[in-house]
């Protein structure tokens, strides 16, 4: 499921009918959730104060939902916590939906 929802999100960025306004926004956004995973990753590892759990989930909610799984995915973090597959999948339906209603959709 994740795969999918990561591609489909990817997808419909690239496309024409995604407003090139929100590119950028896009870009940003999913890039600093990416930063943040790796960055709180490293910090476990050398046993720093770490990256509350409450910005990486606000950071993935606002947006960053791809960011966030493939920063998980590839720094192999926060894997097993189902708390971030729920919040992953609760932003994700939810910007799909709000997508769709941005374009006349629903």
């Amino acid at each position: 499921m994740k795969i999918v929802a990561i591609a489909s999100s990817v997808v419909v960025v690239l496309t024409p009918i995604f407003p090139s306004s929100f590119r950028l926004p896009f870009l940003l956004i999913n890039s600093v959730a990416f930063v943040m995973f790796a960055v709180d990753k490293i910090l476990a590892r050398t046993r720093q104060r770490r990256i509350p759990e409450a910005y990486l989930h606000i950071i993935t909610l606002a947006g960053g939902f791809v960011g966030s799984q493939i920063g998980r995915s590839l720094a192999r973090h926060k894997t097993k916590k189902w708390s971030f597959d729920v919040v992953f999948a609760t932003a994700w339906v939810f910007w799909m939906m709000a997508f769709a209603v941005f374009m006349g959709i629903c």
